[in-house]
Parts: C-alpha cells; structure tokens; sequence
C-alpha cells in the first residue's frame, strides 16, 4: 500500500474561497494532489467520506483538517 508517509493540510477559518488543488512532494521522489471543496454553511454529517478511511472534516465548519497523503493511499 503507501509508504507510511503522512502529510496534513490545516486551513483555520476555512472559506469557499480556499477551494482547489492541494499538492505535496516528500523530497524529490513523492507527489500526491487532493482537491479541496469548501462549502459554505455544510456540516460535516453532510459530506460523504471514502470508505477507505480517507479525510476528515472537522464539526466545526469554519476549519478544515485534511490528511492529505493518508487519503492518497496510492503512494510507493
């Protein structure tokens, strides 16, 4: 599976604004993207998770807590 690496993106006050590509690169040998929706005025009971055990999102909706290369399991 992945290389037991792990990243995470945190964005306090989160805003519709803060959608988009997200990217992180270990060293010079490992790259994974994710892209980022923020809803405005959703709770995280609305939102659908992987079942692969992927990103959270906070209760709190104005902060965002992403694993970003644990929801990329794909990495080697």
């Amino acid at each position: 599976m992945g290389s037991g690496l792990s990243s995470w993106l945190h964005i306090a006050r989160a805003a519709v604004s803060d959608s988009g590509n997200y990217t992180c690169t270990a060293g010079d040998t490992v790259t994974a993207g994710v892209r980022v929706h923020v809803l405005d005025g959703e709770s995280s009971a609305a939102m659908q998770h992987p079942k692969s055990g992927g990103g959270r999102l906070l209760q709190r909706p104005t902060h965002l807590l992403l694993p970003l290369v644990t929801s990329l399991l794909a990495l080697t």
